[in-house]
């Protein structure tokens, strides 16, 4: 487990002020929907202890439900299913969780709005050469699945031959293609639109 105090606990608060879940987290995680549970409105998050490690983080949760009881156990007043310190923050993902995983996600669309948030959040990050190192050595001596390879060189073929003696065509609004023939009066050949 990680020793780096980023991790915090914190609590959902229900209107009348009484915690309904206690969670443990780090970066966005209390203030992001991750369960069966509504996230409550900001004013309603409350952060009970910042700047633990991952350990004192799973012990301060357990604790937590202790305090304030389960309601499923008829001992308090939490919605939690499990007295805490079950984290997945180092969780290990058996074979048929992954599948099941990857099954889930292909074929999802992310809309544009979302797509440009992601990209704002990432502009301006540096990834230190720590990093590209680790980066670099995980990927170093990979090889690509036998039904993959074989598949992108089919494509790249396909492409080669459906590009073999084709041109360049441009208009004057930026957009390109690429034919055999002219493929109109607004097109002229290249990829940049020259003033005649």
């Amino acid at each position: 487990m990680t020793n780096d105090k980023r991790f915090y606990t914190y609590a959902y608060l229900r209107v009348d002020g009484t915690p309904y879940y206690i969670g443990k987290g780090c970066g966005r995680r209390a203030y992001k929907k991750h369960g069966r549970l509504p996230v409550p409105p900001k004013n309603r998050i409350l952060i009970l202890k910042k700047n633990l490690t991952q350990q004192e983080a799973l012990r301060h949760e357990v604790y937590m439900v202790a305090i304030f009881g389960r309601k499923d156990l008829s001992t308090g007043c939490l919605l939690n299913m499990t007295n805490g310190g079950d984290g997945t923050s180092s969780r290990i993902w058996t074979p048929e969780q992954r599948e099941h995983l990857s099954k889930k996600h292909k074929g999802m669309k992310i809309n544009i709005a979302t797509r440009r948030k992601m990209s704002k959040a990432k502009l301006g990050a540096v990834v230190t050469e720590e990093t590209r190192e680790k980066m670099s050595e995980a990927g170093r001596g990979r090889t690509q699945h036998p039904e993959w390879a074989e598949q992108s060189q089919q494509r790249c073929r396909t492409h080669n031959e459906k590009c073999r003696g084709a041109s360049w065509w441009v208009q004057e609004s930026g957009k390109t293609t690429l034919a055999h023939e002219c493929p109109g009066e607004e097109w002229q050949r290249g990829r940049v639109w020259k003033k005649v």
